[in-house]
Order: C-alpha cells, then structure tokens, then sequence
C-alpha cells in the first residue's frame, strides 16, 4: 500500500470510529463513568466536578473534528490543557493512565462486535482506536510532566529561599545561617539573595555562619570566597563563622587558603566583629 493510500485508509477508519463513538455516545459515557468511579481517586474528581451537558458537547465536537475533518489542532491542545490541570490538581500519573484507558475497554468490544462480519473495517477500526488513545496518552503526558517540573522547581526555589533567609538583625548588619548542602545552583541563589538585601538594607557588615553546613570542602569554600568578594564590592564587610573542627581539618588538608575572608569560631565571636566594624555594641556585654 502507497504512502497515500495508507493516509486515506486511516482516515476512513478514524470517520468509522467516529460514526460508531456518535451512534453509542450516551451508552459509551454512562458505562465509561461507571468503570471510572471503581478508581477512588477518579471517583472523588468527578465528585468535585461534574461535566456539564455544555462542556460534553464542546468535547465531542472537538473530538468529531479530529477525527471527521483531520482538525487536530483544537483537540490536542484541550488535551494539553487536561494533562496540566491533572498536574496541578495533583491527579497521580497512573489514574489520568486508567481514565483514558477505560475508553479502549469500553469502546474495543463493541467494535468487534458490530464489526466483526468485516475483518478490514474492524482492524482499521481498531488501530484508529489505538491512534486515538496513543495520540492522547502523549499529549496529556507531555502536559503533565511539563507542568509537574514546573511545579517543582516553583517549590524548589520557595524551599531554598526559606533555609537561606538573610536576617536583618541591626542598623547595616546582616545574618545568613546556611543549612544543608551547598551546591553550584544553591551558591548563587544564596550569592544573589544576599546582595539584594545588602543593597536594601544597606549593610555595612553580613555575618555568613555555615554552622549547618555539614560539609565545607573545596567546592563549597570557592563559593564562599566568591560571596564574599561580592559582598566587599557591595561595601559590606563579610565575617564567616561556623566551621567546625572536622571542616577546618578538611580545608587544610585540602589545601584550601582562605585568608583574605575574616572567619571566626562562632556566631556571637562574630558579632562582636561586626561591632567593631560597626562601631557600637551589638549584643549585651557579659562583664561584671
């Protein structure tokens, strides 16, 4: 069969499809909707969201112009739309599977049925069925991965902005507590949270304290260094605290020199560094 002859032969079968779907709609969605509400989690969505007898029209018509007139555009793109709503909704990836899964087995039997005296029209029948279902497995699952990466990395920056907060502790005086691991990404999501503040709050000193920090090793004090030679280009003085004896270890062994960036034991011998610096007392002096 020529290239041409086997398109005009799927679209002959896609019109057939299409004529036996117009003729047993009613049947069709009733026993479909039936089967779904077996699945809980179908079941609680289409609880929260019925169809309208408008939004079913609208969905056929789009449906009927696929596949009677080979205008897929409007179809696919209702389906992209479907598989982001699944995404944001939070509908797990297998239950959006089984929902366009249940029209194959409701749809499949009936066409052997009626078809089965014409062994030509029914595999025609059935691969456009096979179409059909592929065609829409594809666009929902695109849609849906696109959106859940989205999503995620929407949670991903939140996250990474509530364990890097820049605490304005005093007039031109900054905190950063570091927690976790610092990778390349999460080192310059840090380096640009912290010049911004130091920029809107004028900070003349920025403590960085990576007490959290589990580990400190050539990687991690690059960025550091990096961060606070940013810092001194934004006129703010940048002290280090935090690293543990094990780090330090670590760093020397590494060969890693950090001389030019104040560091200190820990956080209340920095700020009384950044008192210096500042010029006044910043926390309560412990002398009799």
């Amino acid at each position: 069969m020529t290239e041409t002859a086997s398109r005009d032969a799927s679209k002959s079968a896609a019109r057939d499809l299409w004529d036996l779907y117009d003729r047993w709609y009613g049947d069709i969605t009733a026993e479909t909707d039936a089967n779904l509400r077996a699945v809980p989690e179908i079941a609680a969505l289409m609880d929260q969201h019925q169809p309208t007898d408008e939004e079913r029209a609208a969905s056929r018509d789009l449906v009927r112009r696929a596949l009677v007139d080979d205008e897929w555009g409007p179809h696919l793109g209702s389906l992209r739309q479907q598989g982001a709503m699944y995404a944001t909704i939070g509908v797990s990836f297998g239950v959006w599977v089984q929902a366009i899964a249940a029209f194959r087995a409701v749809m499949a039997p009936r066409v052997v049925r009626e078809l089965h005296d014409e062994p030509e029209r029914l595999i025609g029948v059935l691969g456009a069925i096979d179409r059909f279902i592929d065609t829409a497995l594809g666009e929902i699952g695109l849609a849906y991965l696109d959106t859940k990466e989205a999503i995620i990395a929407e949670q991903q920056l939140a996250i990474g902005e509530l364990s890097t907060p820049v605490l304005p502790l005093a007039e031109g005086f900054l905190v950063l507590p570091l927690i976790g691991l610092i990778d390349t990404r999460r080192a310059r999501d840090v380096a640009e949270q912290l010049l911004n503040a130091i920029r809107d709050w004028r900070a003349r000193v920025v403590i960085i304290d990576v007490t959290g920090v589990p580990a400190v090793d050539t990687a991690v004090a690059n960025h550091l260094l990096q961060t606070a030679q940013a810092c001194r280009l934004m006129g703010a003085t940048p002290i280090l605290s935090g690293i543990s004896p094990t780090n330090a270890q670590t760093l020397v062994q590494l060969g890693v020199e950090m001389a030019d960036l104040l560091i200190v034991g820990d956080l209340r011998r920095a700020i009384e560094q950044a008192s210096l610096v500042l010029g006044r007392e910043l926390i309560p002096s412990t002398a009799t």
